[in-house]
């Protein structure tokens, strides 16, 4: 089922405006691979939100609690075509990716 009006990060979204780069997984004689897919979108408005970060260090030495506040903007695209629920979209890379490459998930 195609999702309209998914939400993603403009990060994810290619240079053309038109593609994102999707996670799949397929099954091998050792388990699960992963790689990369190249999948056509069709982006609508944009959108941003204010991210509110609250971390809490508690100091067990001195028996009291500091609190830090962090705000963000996030950059969102909704993208109206060309993705499906459940899709793992990349929203950042350190080096060059291609459709079809494999690559490692961390948990």
């Amino acid at each position: 089922m195609a999702a309209e009006g998914f939400l993603i990060q403009d990060s994810a979204i290619l240079p053309d405006g038109q593609s994102v780069y999707v996670i799949e997984a397929r099954e091998n004689l050792w388990g699960k691979e992963y790689y990369i897919r190249l999948r056509s979108v069709r982006a609508g408005r944009k959108e941003h939100q204010l991210n509110a970060i609250q971390e809490i260090n508690q100091d067990i030495n001195q028996g009291i609690n500091r609190y830090a506040n962090q705000f963000s903007y996030q950059f969102m695209t909704v993208i109206e075509d060309g993705l499906y629920y459940g899709d793992v979209v990349v929203t950042g890379w350190d080096r060059d990716i291609m459709d079809g490459d494999r690559v490692e998930i961390f948990k």
